[in-house]
């Protein structure tokens, strides 16, 4: 008898009848998921049953400490999702998500990310996996669990702060599941205005109850009536818009006071709505952050820094500007972890702030973002900077150069930094988050994604275009020393450091050390 084929009984064996019994064992368990679908008090019972038999077995044993910290975060991030609109209104303006677009008023529900019944069966599944996990002695790594145990408090803090700070800014509720009921006036029903979104009974350009049945025509005419309206609203609140944020600008420079020739040049009106976005419009926050920025510059001197200081860090091509744009016309630094060379804390993070002012500095007209290009081929853990100095510089480019990055692409990276990061990216801002982008050669994904990005005539092969990428450091070095020229003339001498006018920060207050090592 062939394998595959039926046995004198009827029963299937071999590899058909394995693939039979598989799909027909996932047919019955979709059925019974089905069926437990509409009970949702019995499917949490349930959920809170398994976890309270992982509980008490870690409880009991003392230990899987890891295991019950990456649980927790888990189910933290599902909790996010299950609060979270479906779109994000920070990312996408929702037509009809805020208020109705069309005359017959049809009532939107809150769109989850994660549904509920999503959201159950994934947390349940991940307590019954964790339950199994406790089983394998490996996986008990010594830890100190009260560190854990602080550290996910605190991101639960964080999170639910945020999505609350969410909810309340973009006037949403995940937990209101019923249609909300209109208010009336006497016997006349209440209608939303299509202008201003208040609730009226009388004077209706454009009520369908108005309509006969059947009266094509007028309906489309009140549509497009009330789309005109809805336009001109949207400009109306984009002029506002625009008022209010020149108004924070000018909030922004009063706070900060007089400045210094040096200081008016960096305060650009483009330079202080940056550090507004960057703290939500808040004047206060974005004030302080101006003021720590200013003092970092004036003791750091990042625009003083010339190529021939950090020239041995960018021998081998770890951080250079590219020649090439991408499609909006913005800077290109590469990267390539793969070619680090120095083990200096402070040359590693000098080379790559000078990298950044060079990138500034040659921005077009009109552009203040950049775009980088990391590669990790070649990249082991032993060529990986250390983490004090990753500290530093993350610091550095979150606190000094705020929205300076436009996009940045991971260029093949090791598999469990993608997995980490979809972890992670949900504590993060929805815009920074969706600024980082993993891709990988001989992915189909990957490669349009590049092509939507970048040119392909100039992009490089290594990642997917069809230009040649090569490091000539000869070349590159004449192109910055040519840049250092450019640099002198627009900040002036070097002796003139200072910012603020009152003196705060000047660069007299500068200490010894850094300034030996500035000028060596």
């Amino acid at each position: 008898m062939d394998r595959g084929q039926s046995s004198e009984n009827g029963d299937d064996i071999g590899p058909v009848g394995l693939v039979k019994w598989r799909r027909k064992l996932a047919n019955r368990f979709q059925h019974y998921l089905g069926r437990a679908a509409p009970h949702m008090l019995r499917r949490w019972f349930l959920t809170l049953g398994v976890a309270t038999l992982y509980v008490g077995r870690v409880l009991y044993i003392q230990g899987f400490y890891v295991v019950s910290y990456g649980l927790a975060t888990y189910v933290l991030n599902l909790l996010i999702g299950f609060l979270s609109p479906k779109v994000d209104p920070e990312l996408e303006v929702l037509d009809g998500a805020l208020s109705p677009t069309k005359l017959s008023d049809e009532y939107k529900p809150f769109e989850r990310r994660v549904p509920e019944f999503k959201f159950w069966y994934s947390v349940t599944k991940a307590f019954l996996v964790s339950f199994m996990m406790t089983f394998i002695s490996v996986l008990d790594v010594p830890v100190f669990w009260p560190i854990l145990s602080s550290y996910w408090i605190f991101l639960l803090v964080l999170t639910l702060k945020r999505q609350i700070v969410h909810m309340y800014k973009y006037k949403y509720n995940p937990f209101r599941t019923g249609k909300p009921e209109k208010r009336e006036e006497g016997n006349n029903p209440v209608r939303t205005d299509a202008s201003d979104g208040s609730m009226k009974s009388n004077g209706s350009i454009c009520h369908r109850g108005d309509l006969r049945s059947g009266d094509i025509v007028g309906e489309s005419v009140c549509e497009f009536a009330v789309s005109m309206f809805r336009r001109k609203n949207t400009q109306n609140h984009g002029e506002d818009d625009y008022v209010q944020q020149k108004a924070k600008v000018a909030e922004l420079r009063a706070a900060i006071g007089p400045l210094t020739e040096r200081g008016s040049k960096y305060c650009t009106d483009a330079c202080l709505r940056r550090y507004l976005v960057a703290r939500n419009w808040n004047v206060t926050k974005a004030t302080k952050m101006m003021e720590d920025t200013l003092k970092w510059r004036a003791i750091y001197r990042p625009e003083d820094i010339r190529w021939p200081e950090v020239e041995h860090e960018g021998e081998t091509g770890k951080v250079y500007r590219a020649e090439f744009h991408d499609r909006l016309d913005r800077i290109v630094l590469v990267m390539r972890p793969g070619k680090q060379n120095s083990n200096s804390a402070e040359g590693n993070v000098r080379h790559l702030v000078y990298m950044l002012e060079n990138a500034i500095l040659n921005l077009v007209e009109g552009q203040e973002q950049m775009s980088w290009l990391i590669d990790f081929r070649g990249w082991t853990y032993g060529t990986s900077v250390p983490v004090r100095t990753a500290r530093e510089i993350v610091n550095i480019l979150q606190n000094h150069y705020p929205e300076r990055l436009g996009v940045s692409f991971l260029y093949n990276p090791p598999r469990i930094f993608e997995t980490f990061y979809k972890a992670v990216k949900y504590f993060l801002d929805p815009k920074t988050a969706e600024k980082v982008k993993f891709v990988y050669p001989n992915d189909k994904g990957s490669v349009e994604l590049m092509r939507s990005y970048f040119d392909v005539e100039n992009l490089p092969s290594e990642f997917g275009g069809k230009a040649t990428l090569e490091y000539d450091h000869k070349e590159f070095s004449e192109r910055m020393l040519e840049d250092d020229i450019k640099s002198e003339k627009l900040w002036g001498s070097a002796a003139k450091a200072s910012y603020i006018a009152n003196g705060n920060t000047k660069a007299e207050v500068v200490p010894e050390q850094v300034l030996l090592q500035a000028n060596a």
